[in-house]
C-alpha cells in the first residue's frame, strides 16, 4: 500500500522518520548541518542521477530554507522545509528521490543494492531534476503582500499631498481598489504557468529562468 507523505498539509510521522534517516545519512561529519557544497550536493547527486544542483538552485536553497547563521550550512529544519515545499507542489518528484535513495512506496528502506528499484508511486525513469522546486512559500507570500501594502500606502500619500495629473489620480484609485494586487497576482500566476509548461516538456533550464522571474514579481 502506497504511503501518504502529507497529512493535513504537513509531513506524516512516517515520512518525518524517513527524512531524519536521510539527513543523518548525508551528514558526513555528524554536526547536525549539511555543508552546501559537499553534503547537500551529495544528496542532490544521489537523487538526480549524479547531477549536482546548479548555482541558481543553491542560491534558492540559501534564500528560502533555514541555514545556520554562522556557517551558512543547511539545517535539518531547512532540509525538511525544502522537501515539504517540493512534496506539497510535486509529490511525484519526492517519490523519485525516495526511490533513488532506496525507499519503496511503503517508505521501507530496501536492502543494499535495491535503491531505485521501487515500483508504484516512487517509480520513475530518473529524468529531470527534483529535490528543489520554485513555488511561492509562506515567506514569499508575506513579502508580496508587504510590497502591495507599501504600494497602496505610497499611492494614498501621493493623493493626499495633492498635485499630479488626472492620470496619476486614476492610477491611485486603481491601487486603492485593489487593482495593483490583481495585476501582480496575474503576472505571478502567468509566469508560474509558463514555468510549469517548460518543466513538463523537459526544458528545465527555461522553467527555472521563468520561475525566477516569477519570484522577482513577489
Amino acid at each position: 500500500m502506497v504511503k501518504n507523505l502529507l497529512e493535513a498539509e504537513w509531513l506524516t510521522a512516517e515520512f518525518q522518520v524517513v527524512l531524519d534517516q536521510i539527513f543523518a545519512r548525508f551528514d558526513a561529519d555528524d554536526d547536525g548541518l549539511w555543508s552546501i557544497n559537499e553534503e547537500l550536493q551529495s544528496f542532490a547527486m544521489a537523487c538526480n542521477g549524479g547531477s549536482p544542483f546548479s548555482s541558481d538552485e543553491i542560491e534558492q536553497v540559501r534564500d528560502y530554507f533555514d541555514c545556520d547563521d554562522s556557517t551558512g550550512h543547511l539545517t535539518k529544519k531547512g532540509f525538511v522545509e525544502m522537501i515539504h515545499t517540493q512534496t506539497a507542489a510535486r509529490p511525484e518528484d519526492t517519490w523519485k528521490d525516495l526511490a533513488a535513495l532506496g525507499y519503496d512506496d511503503t517508505l521501507a528502506l530496501l536492502p543494499a543494492g535495491g535503491a531505485g528499484a521501487g515500483t508504484g508511486a516512487g517509480a520513475g525513469d530518473g529524468d529531470g531534476d527534483s529535490a528543489v522546486l520554485l513555488v511561492e512559500d509562506e515567506a514569499a507570500k508575506k513579502r508580496r503582500k508587504k510590497k502591495e501594502k507599501a504600494a497602496r500606502q505610497k499611492a494614498a500619500k501621493a493623493q493626499a499631498a495633492g498635485g499630479g495629473s488626472n492620470a496619476g489620480a486614476s492610477i491611485t484609485a486603481k491601487v486603492q481598489e485593489g487593482g495593483l494586487d490583481q495585476v501582480m497576482v496575474k503576472l505571478y500566476d502567468d509566469r508560474c504557468t509558463v514555468s510549469e509548461r517548460h518543466a513538463s516538456s523537459g526544458n528545465l533550464a527555461e522553467a527555472l529562468r521563468v520561475a525566477l522571474d516569477a519570484l522577482k514579481i513577489t
